[in-house]
C-alpha cells in the first residue's frame, strides 16, 4: 500500500426477493505486494437511524484461494444483512494479517442505507362466484292451474306440466282397464255358477 494512502473496501446494496432484506456485498482487492489472510471483519451499525444489521461479523471469502490466503492483487468478497426497513450509514472494518512482514493490516469501508426494501407481498388467492348465464332465448313462465273434467261435479286444480297430464291420464285409463277386466271375471263367474 502507497504510503499514507488509506485502504478502502467497496460496498454495494442489493435487496433479497423473498425477505426484503437489505444484503451489502463488501469487496477488497489485495493491493498490497504480500500474501494476507483475513482476522477479522465487523460491520458497525452505530450511523443507522432506523433498523438493524443481522449479524456484525463479515466473513470474507477469497476468490478461488481455499485456505483462506489472499494472494496479491486478489479480490475478497464478504456480505452483511440488514432489515428491509434499514436507513443510515454501515461502516466496516477488516483487519488482515500481512504474511511476510507479520504485521497488519486495517481496511475500512461504508454504505449508505436507504431503508427502500420491500417486504414480499403475500397474495391471497381470489374466489370468484361463478357467473350464471342466461339463455335469452328461454322465456321463464310461471305454472298456471289447468282443469281436468272428472266424474264428479267440479274441477281439479293442476299446477303441473301437460306431460304430467299425460301421465295421469295414461294411469286412469290403466285402472279403468283393470276394473273392467275385473268387472268381465265376476260377469263370467257369476254366468258359470248359474248354469
Amino acid at each position: 500500500v502507497n504510503a499514507g494512502a488509506v485502504p478502502t473496501v467497496l460496498g454495494t446494496v442489493d435487496c433479497e426477493p423473498t425477505t426484503g432484506e437489505q444484503i451489502i456485498t463488501w469487496r477488497w482487492t489485495n493491493s498490497t505486494s504480500e500474501v494476507v489472510t483475513l482476522d477479522s471483519g465487523v460491520a458497525d451499525p452505530a450511523g443507522l437511524t432506523a433498523g438493524t444489521l443481522v449479524s456484525d461479523v463479515v466473513g470474507m471469502v477469497p476468490g478461488m484461494v481455499p485456505d483462506l490466503e489472499l494472494a496479491s492483487g486478489a479480490e475478497a468478497v464478504g456480505e452483511t444483512i440488514a432489515s428491509a426497513d434499514a436507513v443510515g450509514t454501515v461502516g466496516v472494518t477488516l483487519v488482515w494479517f500481512r504474511i511476510d512482514t507479520q504485521v497488519t493490516l486495517q481496511v475500512t469501508g461504508e454504505v449508505l442505507l436507504f431503508g427502500d426494501c420491500a417486504l414480499p407481498e403475500t397474495t391471497t388467492p381470489e374466489t370468484t362466484t361463478p357467473e350464471t348465464v342466461v339463455d335469452p332465448t328461454v322465456v321463464a313462465t310461471t305454472p298456471q292451474p289447468t282443469t281436468a273434467v272428472g266424474s264428479g261435479s267440479g274441477a281439479l286444480p293442476h299446477a303441473g306440466s301437460d306431460a304430467t297430464l299425460v301421465y295421469l291420464g295414461g294411469g286412469l285409463v290403466l285402472i279403468g282397464g283393470a276394473l273392467l277386466v275385473v268387472r268381465r271375471r265376476a260377469h263370467i263367474l257369476d254366468s258359470a255358477e248359474q248354469r
